[in-house]
């Protein structure tokens, strides 16, 4: 953004002498000025890399996608005193961990090839969120959207998205914790509910039996 100074009387100029005359009286002042620069380049770049490997595997509220493990997301599990689910390993896909600023977690099984942070909607995501009275809450949004339920092992509810089934929720008794499946397979997220495919990642914080 502009300083009224500069709307008004246009960019400031640099002064006569010192810097500016000296980059074109001397080239060598040039040469020592390029090499200096490259190398502030080269260190900077450098320095951010290794930032990005440090924070890679932790995911912090609101701070976006990063690449994570199981025992990433066991870890992320201890830290926030709470079970995170997924789906356990799959062969050719590699784990992304997001967690928002009120804490939700979302684990997704991106493509072996395919970027953190990925916009397509086409992988496997389980979502984990924090929800007093889970199972009371799910019933209630089931009665009130008219939408089917489905009973799962444990006692719990699954409750298809209505026109969507791709994106499934479910809850069980005596637990805080609601989870949503999103699989593009038309069917799929609730397979994998009702096979027990989805539980909590081992290592990590277990729901009250």
């Amino acid at each position: 953004m502009a300083t009224s100074t500069e709307s008004s009387s246009g960019p400031l100029r640099n002064p006569p002498g010192g810097l500016s005359c000296a980059w074109h009286a001397h080239p060598a002042v040039r040469v020592i000025a390029l090499v200096l620069t490259i190398a502030a380049a080269g260190l900077a770049v450098w320095l951010a890399l290794l930032r990005t490997d440090d924070a890679a595997s932790v995911a912090e509220p609101g701070g976006g996608p990063v690449p994570a493990s199981q025992a990433d997301l066991a870890a992320l599990s201890a830290r926030r005193d709470a079970p995170i689910y997924w789906a356990g390993t799959h062969s050719g896909t590699r784990l992304e961990a997001t967690l928002t600023a009120n804490e939700y977690a979302y684990v997704r099984y991106l493509s072996a090839d395919a970027p953190i942070g990925d916009p397509s909607s086409r992988y496997l995501t389980v979502a984990t969120y924090g929800a007093v009275n889970a199972l009371a809450h799910l019933r209630s949004y089931a009665h009130h959207e008219d939408a089917s339920t489905k009973r799962i092992p444990g006692g719990g509810l699954a409750v298809p998205v209505p026109d969507s089934p791709t994106s499934v929720y479910f809850a069980r008794p005596d637990q805080d914790t609601q989870v949503e499946v999103y699989d593009p397979r038309p069917g799929e997220a609730l397979r994998l509910i009702k096979s027990g495919a989805i539980e909590p990642v081992a290592g990590g914080v277990t729901p009250p039996e």
